[in-house]
């Protein structure tokens, strides 16, 4: 016997509100997915992107944002006007460069997804720990602060690091299985290149400088009577700004680094001596010889592994020039402006296809690419290893001219107030400075592509 089913009559006084509204929002909902979802797909292909690499697109705000940052670089360093007409095939270059390495980064972390190559978390974080030292002197607010300031998230910008660290072990993997160095490499360029392992003497030197040469013989017959007064008398009479709260101590320095006169006095005296007060373009010196460092090389047993990494670092360009044509000749590569086509290579590096032997992206973000994306201090960015910019400027070319306080070279005899500060300037430092030039503009464009990668995704 069959049970029959009630079916309950609908009350009319029962109230029915909150589903209605549940109704209604979900028809919302729907309407909105579909009206956006149709202009998703009736929005052309250059609009949202500027290349597919192997059907992945390069977000055109990322490639915007990349000749951007390029953009400042010539800017900033170059003091090019891009305003003006003739400038314009530097621009062209700018963006082509930008994308090609946009697409090579593309191409490097697919390879990465291929082979199962993945950054440490370790390196991850540590980069993330630098970036908030060296931006935001390790204040987390401050760095959370800078995120939301730049609309970006702690994940977004986390996930530009990933990227930057995949591409970067890319590269070491393709360098590490494809160049190969011998002892007897290592061997021939310690000998040819010797004078990089060399350190010449140096003199350590103080002293005390003054502008007129009654006080600079005074202040002599003190510490001639004294001498362990010197460095209280620099204290309190010195003229130069960079030795004298150190008692005058210039530190170490090598021949050519002081002026003629000053460099002459130090050499010739004997350790712990005082000279008599002598006079160069920056006043008179009452100059103590502290100590005297020999010329020292360094062995070819300590020198090895810098060696390893300096002959590494030059084959490795030419080593990612071949890996990345490779990827290029097998990948699928669509660029969505004539005047950006990237052409494909001419001659095919091998038959067979790549394999597990890439290092670093020549583009991709720090991931050393050996790109910069200086910035100024005050604009709102910071670096990551990644953001480094797309083209390489050689700051060397366009350095600003700084004058070296702590350096009594003469520089500007015809200067009105010439230097005063003889602090020396070592060879380490000069290349730190150069750095810093390039450095201390430090990007985070990083970040920003994060953010188009999630646009991309969504």
């Amino acid at each position: 016997m069959t049970k029959k089913t009630k079916i309950g009559r609908m009350n009319l006084n029962d109230d029915y509100t909150g589903i209605g509204l549940v109704i209604a929002l979900g028809g919302s909902v729907f309407i909105i997915f579909v009206s956006v979802l149709m202009i998703y797909i009736s929005t052309p292909p250059e609009k949202i992107y500027v290349a597919k690499v192997n059907g992945v697109g390069v977000m055109r705000t990322e490639f915007d944002k990349a000749v951007n940052n390029n953009k400042r670089i010539y800017v900033q360093y170059m003091k090019m006007d891009f305003t003006d007409p003739k400038n314009q095939s530097q621009l062209d270059d700018i963006k082509k460069n930008s994308l090609e390495n946009l697409i090579n980064r593309e191409l490097y972390l697919q390879y990465a997804a291929k082979n199962n190559i993945v950054p440490d978390q370790s390196d991850i974080d540590a980069e993330l720990e630098k970036i908030k030292k060296d931006n935001f002197k390790g204040d987390d607010k401050e760095f959370r602060l800078y995120l939301k300031r730049i609309n970006t998230t702690l994940i977004q910008f986390t996930d530009t690091i990933y990227k930057d660290k995949t591409v970067e072990k890319v590269r070491k993997t393709v360098g590490d299985e494809k160049i190969k160095i011998s002892d007897k490499d290592l061997q021939e360029y310690y000998d040819k290149n010797k004078k990089e392992f060399t350190t010449a003497e140096q003199v350590q030197a103080s002293h005390i400088l003054v502008k007129e040469e009654a006080k600079a013989k005074e202040l002599y017959e003190k510490v001639k009577a004294d001498p362990k007064k010197f460095a209280e008398l620099a204290k309190e009479n010195s003229t130069d700004p960079g030795s004298k709260d150190k008692g005058g101590d210039l530190g170490l320095f090598g021949k050519g680094q002081m002026v003629k006169e000053f460099e002459e006095k130090a050499w010739s005296l004997e350790k712990d001596t005082i000279a008599e007060p002598i006079k160069t373009q920056f006043g008179w010196h009452i100059i103590k010889k502290v100590d005297f460092k020999p010329e020292v090389v360094e062995t070819f047993e300590k020198s090895k592994t810098k060696i390893k990494d300096k002959i590494k670092e030059t084959k490795l360009k030419d080593v990612m020039d071949k890996f990345t044509k490779q990827l290029k000749i097998e990948a699928k590569i669509d660029t969505f402006d004539n005047n950006l086509a990237i052409k494909p290579s001419p001659s095919p590096i091998s038959s067979t296809s790549v394999k597990l032997d890439d290092k670093k992206t020549s583009n991709s973000p720090k991931v050393e690419v050996k790109e910069i994306t200086p910035t100024d201090k005050k604009s709102d960015r910071v670096e990551t290893s990644s953001t480094k910019a797309d083209i390489q400027v050689k700051t060397s070319d366009k350095k600003e001219e700084k004058t070296d306080t702590s350096k009594p070279k003469e520089e500007k005899k015809d200067s009105n107030a010439p230097k005063l500060e003889l602090k020396p300037v070592t060879s380490n430092e000069k290349k730190d400075e150069t750095k810093k030039d390039a450095s201390d503009i430090k990007t985070i464009d990083k970040k920003e592509s994060k953010e188009e990668k999630k646009d991309e995704k969504k």
